[in-house]
């Protein structure tokens, strides 16, 4: 049996080896072209995302921080509060000590009082004697005369 035929010669061999190759070339080439878009899409996402990730981490760090501050700022108002209460505030040993004191005061201001009253007592009913004198004389006197003028 004989080969069949072919109109193949080693130049047309070689363009469609050619052909072949170029068709290749091209879908190669499409397939990196569209993998090196898919990677350059992929990076892109990926930059927006670690940025937003950036963006969130930041606003959360300046919240906490303000939250912070806040959190000092009543602590220093609390601890004024206290130091201010502390300083204008007696404690019990020193409310004791001023209390004490106080009643001492009073005790003495009392007995004081107490004495000028009963002064004043003596000196009111003495003016009352000697009024009550001197009434009780003029009557002796005016009776005394009376007695003179019968007789």
């Amino acid at each position: 049996m004989d080969p069949p035929e072919s109109n193949w010669t080693p130049d047309t061999l070689k363009e469609y080896i050619e052909a072949l190759l170029a068709a290749e070339r091209t879908r190669v080439d499409d397939h990196f072209g569209a993998q090196e878009r898919a990677v350059a899409a992929a990076f892109t996402s990926a930059q927006k995302a670690v940025d937003k990730a950036e963006r969130l981490a930041d606003l959360r760090a300046e919240a906490q921080d303000r939250m912070a501050a806040d959190r000092a700022r009543q602590q220093n108002e609390w601890r004024a509060t206290i130091g201010d209460l502390t300083t204008t505030m007696l404690g019990r040993h020193e409310y004791a000590i001023a209390h004490s004191v106080l009643v001492d005061k009073m005790d003495a201001l009392q007995a004081r009082f107490d004495r000028h009253e009963g002064t004043a007592t003596g000196i009111t009913a003495g003016w009352g004697y000697l009024i009550a004198a001197i009434g009780g004389v003029g009557t002796l006197v005016a009776i005394t005369i009376a007695i003179a003028s019968l007789t």
